[in-house]
């Protein structure tokens, strides 16, 4: 059975990795620079962003041995070799795009095979995330009453639209996905 751990953004994601089980690592958006090591994939909904990320992952001396998908251009796209290579097109073979690199990242790695997936660093609520070169506070859209709402509450509903294809599949360390499919037990680890 394939598993692996989805590496999100979140600051809570190093207590996350901590907790969890030592599964290979499907890393989403800046964590491919965050975490040198070896990783299975790299995701990110932000397409054009991945390239430039994979370039600081080489000058940093990442472990080069993964492989990486991203959303371009209405396409899902592979870097093979420094190249853009279209797997298909968006909503096609069973991944859906929509939601957060989160979700991206699951559902490529539903569409490669993975039975079990560990969500770390994604519990699609608050307001900070790791980028680049620092940890950045997200606004969300504007409310009805002008001040800010929460920058996750799209991506949410997103995860509950598939949640039946999802919770066979999903379990989370922390937040609201933690709260919604659940904590990884060992009854479901063990699987």
């Amino acid at each position: 059975m394939k598993r692996a751990l989805i590496v999100g953004s979140a600051p809570c994601v190093w207590d996350d990795l901590e907790a969890a089980p030592d599964w290979p690592l499907i890393v989403c958006n800046a964590m491919g620079i965050k975490i040198l090591g070896e990783i299975d994939l790299w995701c990110s909904i932000h397409g054009g962003i991945l390239g430039d990320r994979m370039k600081k992952r080489d000058k940093l001396g990442g472990d080069p041995s993964y492989k990486a998908y991203g959303h371009f251009n209405e396409h899902i796209v592979q870097w093979e070799d420094n190249r853009l290579t279209p797997v298909h097109k968006e909503n096609e073979q069973g991944i859906y795009v929509g939601g957060s690199s989160g979700m991206f990242a699951i559902q490529v790695a539903l569409y490669l095979g993975y039975e079990r997936l560990i969500l770390c660093g994604v519990p699609l609520e608050g307001h900070w995330s790791i980028q680049d070169k620092k940890v950045e506070h997200h606004k969300g859209p504007r409310g009805e009453h002008g001040g800010f709402g929460d920058p996750y509450e799209v991506h949410r509903r997103h995860f509950i639209e598939q949640e039946d294809r999802l919770i066979p599949h999903v379990r989370s360390m922390s937040g609201w996905t933690r709260l919604h499919f659940g904590p990884p037990d060992k009854e479901w680890i063990n699987g």
